[in-house]
């Protein structure tokens, strides 16, 4: 549910604490299972949910970023649907899909502005293919953001959108994505629940790995 900036961001804050020793496979690994927008491949391959019966000691650091991944979109869920009820209403996940991403978006911006993410990005540029999709595939996923956070003056909703796009999103759906984040990133009500979000996700990711971590 998260986007890649997120994703990245946890995963630096919590490589030490997870004595991550390849830094590489664990970067990709984090990012690896939304490649599927770009690869086509099954969300059951890459968003697996038998993930809660691999054993920590026997994952190489690729699958540990997949791990974190895989947790902090489950939280990430979570904290979005009690921190903004007022948003959502009644409404399925499905009919409320622009809402969740306008408001990741403001996330990923904000997150990518809290670490420095450049020095992350280098790893970007040696995916792995775990489910044997086409490499290219993956390599032009892993672009798209190594492009997005290189820009020199910061990404902006625009350019958020243009990824949108590319994905397959119709211009109907980007277009209310684009409204509702520009919004809310004028609402400081919103905004201050937004940052809110994140000390939050690591809070709960670290007590579900202490599980893993000891099987």
């Amino acid at each position: 549910m998260a986007l890649e900036g997120t994703h990245i961001r946890v995963a630096v804050d919590l490589k030490n604490k997870l004595k991550i020793v390849d830094v590489n496979k664990y970067i990709n690994g984090t990012i690896y299972p939304d490649s599927r927008y770009i690869t086509g491949a099954s969300r059951t391959l890459t968003h697996p949910t038998d993930f809660v019966n691999w054993r920590w000691k026997e994952i190489d650091d690729f699958k540990k970023g997949w791990m974190l991944h895989l947790l902090v979109d489950k939280y990430l869920k979570q904290i979005t649907d009690n921190f903004f009820p007022q948003l959502f209403g009644t409404l399925s996940d499905v009919e409320n899909y622009p809402i969740y991403t306008a408001l990741k978006i403001l996330q990923d911006m904000d997150d990518v502005k809290a670490f420095d993410a450049k020095t992350y990005l280098i790893y970007l540029n040696n995916p792995e293919n775990r489910n044997q999709e086409d490499i290219l595939k993956v390599r032009e996923y892993n672009d798209i953001f190594l492009k997005l956070y290189n820009l020199h003056s910061g990404a902006t909703i625009d350019d958020y959108c243009e990824i949108m796009k590319k994905f397959g999103m119709t211009n109907k759906i980007i277009a209310q994505i684009k409204r509702l984040a520009e919004q809310y990133k004028n609402d400081n009500s919103i905004m201050f629940l937004i940052r809110k979000i994140y000390p939050e996700i690591i809070k709960r990711v670290q007590i579900e790995l202490v599980e893993f971590m000891d099987s």
